[in-house]
């Protein structure tokens, strides 16, 4: 395997990991655009914020709940987000 390959696969591991700890911590995961966080309640300021520092823990207003909101990628200069809400009971 050649360097690239072996730092792809690292980084797969990593998320799959991760990815199979969240459950755990009572979230379920969401994939959307900005407009449709923005739509959900997620202010731009807050996706600013997780934009910069990969991901952020987030009281929705009005009592609506808690989420994880983490920066997934950028194309074509529309940003795309992993929304994770913590299920009831959850942290």
């Amino acid at each position: 395997m050649t360097a690239e390959q072996l730092t792809l696969l690292n980084h797969i591991t990593a998320e799959l990991e991760r990815a199979q700890r969240l459950p755990s911590l009572g979230l379920m995961p969401r994939k959307m655009t900005t407009k449709s966080a923005i739509r959900e309640g997620v202010p731009e300021s807050a996706l600013r914020r997780a934009k910069k520092l990969s991901y952020l823990d987030y009281d929705l207003p009005h009592s609506k709940g808690r989420v994880r909101i983490e920066f997934v990628e950028q194309v074509n200069r529309k940003d795309y987000w992993r929304i994770w809400e913590y299920a009831k009971g959850g942290n």
